[in-house]
């Protein structure tokens, strides 16, 4: 039994002696793998023993694969024949949002006549002063009545005729007093006419009680423009900042403004607005004299049909006949209805 005591005792030391052993090489080894980590996983991706004298590297940078590059925008889409569809914003704008059945929605639908068409005046001829890039498909009456104020009346009336919202076709008239002519009392017969300075209904024999077609509209508008001006118009609308433009709103400068030549009036037909910056721009419609059928302006400057205001909040434009016309803050007018 001695013996054997013994010997157990003999191995025993042995096998700690060996567990001591390995747990040194074990630790040595996990050492030795840290330090030489990246010679190791140099020989395991290339399969090279590498130089004793290599010097691990940081990894690489990896060059993020280039951005695609966005498809430069067409300032005109020519084959479009809308007022909203025709002209892109500039880059970085995006066109601000209208309600759905306003003024504003109205006009961005309003047809074109075909890209590069001129734009005629009443007696039939091209007229020579006007751009070729968005001319409103609409006729324009032979009597010559349809000038500038006239046109932005004409498309307020035609909107709001196409919602039968007959009540809202109200236009003062420059008359002392002020003379009202709506198309609710026109489509009853009654008909307008001149006592001394002033102007009155009366039951014409020759109208239609009820009539209420496009062709009594037309009538009823050239009676409007033979006695609606940019003083008239102006004074019915209401004044807004200049910040806060929309689609329909309109600029309109009168005579006493423009040192004693014509006053004038443009349509806001839409308008585009730079997130970041909060930058606005805008695009511009108008008639003229002698009568022309509505056209869109373009920027001389930049040769598209954006504009901006003037750092101090007005905006500027050449007349047809070369004279640089200002639009003071109180020019920028919106329809109250």
């Amino acid at each position: 039994m001695h013996y054997y005591e013994e010997r157990k005792k003999k191995n025993g030391g042995i096998k700690l002696v060996v567990v001591i052993i390995l747990s040194a090489v074990i630790v040595v080894a996990g050492i030795a793998i840290f330090l030489n980590w990246d010679s190791i996983m140099h020989y395991v991706k290339t399969g090279e023993v590498p130089d004793p004298a290599f010097t691990p590297t940081a990894e690489p940078e990896i060059t993020p694969l280039p951005t695609a590059t966005p498809e430069p925008v067409e300032p005109v889409n020519s084959g479009a024949n809308t007022l909203g569809t025709r002209f892109n914003p500039p880059a970085g704008f995006e066109k601000v949002e209208v309600e759905s059945g306003s003024f504003g929605e109205f006009l961005r639908n309003y047809a074109l006549k075909p890209y590069g068409t001129a734009a005629k005046l009443a007696d039939g001829k091209d007229n020579p002063t006007a751009p070729k890039e968005a001319v409103l498909d609409q006729t324009i009456r032979a009597n010559g009545l349809q000038q500038c104020a006239d046109a932005i009346i004409r498309l307020y009336a035609e909107y709001r005729y196409g919602r039968g919202e007959y009540e809202y076709m109200a236009f003062d008239c420059f008359t002392t007093p002020v003379f009202t002519i709506d198309f609710q009392t026109w489509t009853t017969g009654k008909r307008i006419r001149a006592v001394k300075n002033t102007l009155e209904w009366y039951v014409s024999d020759k109208a239609t009680p009820g009539d209420t077609s496009y062709g009594t509209l037309l009538y009823f508008l050239d009676n409007v423009f033979l006695y609606a001006n940019t003083y008239s118009l102006k004074n019915q609308m209401m004044q807004i900042s200049p910040s806060d433009i929309r689609p329909g709103d309109c600029l309109i400068i009168t005579s006493d403004q423009t040192g004693g030549s014509d006053g004038h009036a443009i349509i806001i037909a839409d308008v585009a607005k730079n997130a970041e910056t909060g930058e606005m721009v805008f695009m511009l419609a108008e008639g003229n004299t002698p009568a022309t059928e509505t056209y869109v302006l373009v920027n001389e400057d930049t040769g598209t049909v954006w504009f901006t205001l003037n750092e101090a909040g007005a905006f500027s434009k050449k007349s047809v006949d070369g004279k640089i016309v200002t639009y003071p803050p109180d020019a920028f007018r919106r329809f109250k209805n």
